[in-house]
């Protein structure tokens, strides 16, 4: 008897024609919506028609939710001013729910709960303990539940990071910067020096810059031979541009970070 004949395929008993011409039925439908928004309706309504169905591919998918995750950690913009909230923002959100889902349907054996997470914990006990004895406790919500927020995003970082390399995700990160870095950079030089440049991210960029010179260095001490000049490149870009941002506290950490690399590949 021959196995593979009596082997049941996957599709056995779907008719594909039938399903393939309901999904272009269904993708008609959301053209013609679609069209129909962008034309009758507030901007932001068309925003989510096309959002949701690309939110829900990013959930999906825990490499695909980290990469857009440091894709818009340089861009400083509000995709609609119904909900002020800033790109960098919903992409969290997206991280978040990604994290989850993937904590629920690939449950492992132990969950391994990284040691900064109570330090962090200790620094929240923190504020909510300055909050409740403070002048006016209800104005302490909005910093606790920041910064609760951003241990949530660690988190789901450090749960979706088993599906991508993390030295893969710092290369990226890296790069990133050193690509937004050579615009702040050239808008430095075109004002001859006499305006502070933030490029797409006018909050963030200088504390970005301020990791990224750091790993810069340590990618360029830890690098082959044939890589080191590009990180090497990469780094003086990024030390440019966080001059140009003229921001003091950042261009000093950023500095100590890159000797501290310096010396931490010494002693290695």
């Amino acid at each position: 008897m021959d196995v593979k004949a009596g082997a049941r395929r996957p599709f056995d008993g779907i008719n594909l024609n039938a399903v393939s011409i309901y999904l272009l039925g269904a993708a008609a439908l959301y053209v013609l919506l679609l069209v129909y928004l962008v034309l009758e309706k507030p901007m932001f309504m068309s925003l989510a028609a096309v959002g949701l169905p690309l939110a829900l591919v990013i959930v999906t998918n825990p490499k695909l939710a980290l990469y857009q995750f440091v894709f818009t950690l340089f861009i400083a913009t509000v995709p609609t001013q119904a909900i002020p909230l800033l790109l960098i923002d919903y992409s969290a959100l997206l991280l978040v729910v990604a994290a989850v889902l993937d904590l629920f349907f690939h449950r492992g054996e132990a969950e391994i709960i990284p040691h900064f997470t109570v330090h962090y914990a200790f620094i929240i006990l923190a504020l909510v303990l300055a909050g409740l004895f403070a002048f006016d406790p209800p104005k302490a919500v909005r910093p606790v539940f920041k910064v609760t927020f951003i241990l949530v995003c660690y988190l789901s970082v450090y749960r979706l990071s088993r599906h991508v390399p993390v030295t893969r995700l710092v290369r990226l990160f890296f790069w990133l910067c050193v690509a937004h870095a050579g615009v702040v950079a050239a808008e430095f030089v075109a004002s001859g020096g006499s305006r502070r440049s933030f490029g797409l991210a006018p909050v963030l960029f200088d504390e970005l810059a301020m990791l990224g010179l750091p790993v810069g260095a340590a990618l360029f001490f830890w690098s082959e031979k044939r890589q080191s000049l590009l990180y090497l490149s990469g780094t003086f870009v990024v030390l440019v541009a966080l001059v140009a941002t003229q921001s003091r506290a950042p261009i000093l950490l950023g500095m100590f970070g890159a000797i501290l690399a310096l010396w931490l590949s010494h002693c290695r």
